[in-house]
Parts: C-alpha cells; sequence; structure tokens
C-alpha cells in the first residue's frame, strides 16, 4: 500500500505543479499585456508633452504679438487728439481713433 500511496501522491503534486505552471503562464501573459499598455500610455503621455511644449511656445509669440499690437495701439492712441471743444471735433476724433483701432486710415 505504501508503493501505491506514494504513486498517487506523486501523481496529484504533478497535476498541483502542472496547474501552477498554467497559473504563472498566464500571469506571465497578463504582465506583457500590461508592458503593452504601459508602453502605449507613455506613447500618448509622450505625444501630449509634445503638444503642451508646442502650446507654450505658440502661447508665449501670442503674448509677445499682443504686447508688440498693444505698443501699437497704445502709441496710435496717444497721436490721436481732439482738436476743439466742439462737438464736431469731437466726433471726428472718435472716428479717427476706432479707424485707428480698426487698423484703417481714412
Amino acid at each position: 500500500m505504501g508503493l501505491v500511496a506514494a504513486g498517487v501522491w506523486i501523481m496529484l503534486l504533478r497535476a498541483e505543479v502542472s496547474g501552477l505552471e498554467a497559473e504563472v503562464d498566464k500571469q506571465a501573459a497578463h504582465i506583457e499585456m500590461q508592458k503593452l499598455q504601459i508602453s502605449a500610455f507613455v506613447g500618448a503621455v509622450d505625444r501630449q508633452n509634445a503638444a503642451i511644449d508646442g502650446l507654450r511656445v505658440d502661447m508665449k509669440q501670442g503674448v509677445a504679438d499682443v504686447a508688440e499690437k498693444a505698443k501699437t495701439v497704445e502709441t496710435r492712441y496717444n497721436t490721436v487728439k481732439v482738436k476743439d471743444d466742439t462737438c464736431q471735433a469731437k466726433l471726428e476724433a472718435y472716428e479717427d481713433l476706432l479707424r485707428v483701432f480698426a487698423g484703417r486710415d481714412k
């Protein structure tokens, strides 16, 4: 009986080892899938970071452009003067100012 019991025990151990090997293979496949997902995520983050860097450059240029335009408008605004206190002169001065803001001359 001892030999039969040992044989049964060995068969049970082999079955358990086979089950554990299958579980290890399953976990290894799961890890590979997660590595692929992480790689895809890193690629997406890299693309987003590149887009953000591009937007930062565009924003800095836009801010510089707005500042330059503000200086130009301020300069033009300071050159428009009310010629006298009559309504007609004020109206013409406001029209000149609006043309300056619109970027058109008379």
